[in-house]
């Protein structure tokens, strides 16, 4: 589990320097407006399996 929080929390701090958001899940969470300072945990917490 902690391999699954350094990854996550690395591409989340990767793709919300980007200027442009991706069309992929951790890009429109680490740039949307009620999601950009949520972490690893509340994400989560939220959405259950990250995969889902």
């Amino acid at each position: 589990m902690l391999e699954c929080l350094e990854c996550f929390t690395r591409l989340w701090h990767e793709r919300a320097a980007r200027p442009d958001p991706g069309n992929d899940r951790i890009s429109m969470l680490a740039h949307g407006d009620s999601t950009i300072s949520w972490g690893f945990w509340e994400t989560r917490q939220r959405f259950g399996d990250l995969g889902a």
